[in-house]
């Protein structure tokens, strides 16, 4: 549902689209197509990539066509997935196809180790090497894979913050990461990672304030707030 909403109309909500799709692995993305195709008739993949162009559209084909690996990391490729990362940066220009087929291949918990020896042997973290090598939405999209590899909870609780602050809701994101995330990192850790980044009971009094009635009682029920 939210990847149609996302994905129709005038405009596409891209930030949807990316918290729903990057850190999926190949049989989660599998599911969700199957239960696009028989709930819209339409191919989900072919929906994605005609909402993008550029850079950006080469991110979604490679999260949608690389199928990311599901389990534990592997130790005999953690090496030489680390320096094949530190080669992609080297030089002028980066190889931009070789992080993609590292960072939407992977495993999250292969990505992890792969990401600590890569800090530990070269003395500079992943997140800053991708921040400063890419730029825009393409920047906000291998960042954020990174940010679900190390830290799934607090990256959750980013998404969260994001929907409640400022003027007004963003709804749709708020439900999409209510809705999606819990398989990935349990909602308790979404609050007890919001308040570590935000301030204690600042969860609870952000979800208290921006949203009421129903909305209110189910989201703090889900991220298990009293």
């Amino acid at each position: 549902m939210y990847i149609r909403k996302a994905c129709k109309g005038m405009g596409t909500d891209n930030v949807t689209v990316m918290d729903i799709v990057l850190a999926r692995n190949a049989a989660e993305l599998k599911a969700i197509a199957a239960a696009y195709e028989k709930l819209y008739h339409r191919d989900m993949k072919e929906d994605i990539l005609g909402e993008f162009t550029g850079k950006l559209k080469r991110v979604f084909i490679a999260a949608l066509s690389m199928g990311r690996e599901c389990g534990p990391a592997d130790p005999s490729r953690v090496n030489s997935d680390a320096e094949m990362l530190h080669e992609a940066f080297k030089g002028f220009g980066t190889d931009e196809t070789a992080v993609y087929q590292l960072l939407f291949s992977r495993s999250m918990m292969h990505l992890r180790q792969v990401f600590t020896v890569y800090e530990q042997t070269h003395g500079k973290t992943v997140r800053d090497m991708l921040k400063k090598e890419f730029g825009g939405e393409v920047e906000d999209c291998v960042v954020a894979v990174c940010d679900w590899c190390m830290d799934p909870a607090k990256a959750a609780a980013v998404i969260l913050h994001r929907s409640l602050k400022g003027l007004g809701t963003e709804e749709a994101r708020l439900e999409c990461c209510l809705a999606t995330r819990y398989d990935i990192c349990g909602f308790g850790r979404i609050a007890a990672a919001y308040d570590a980044k935000y301030g204690p009971g600042k969860c609870a009094k952000d979800v208290k304030g921006d949203l009421t009635g129903t909305r209110e009682k189910l989201a703090l029920a889900l991220l298990h707030i009293q």
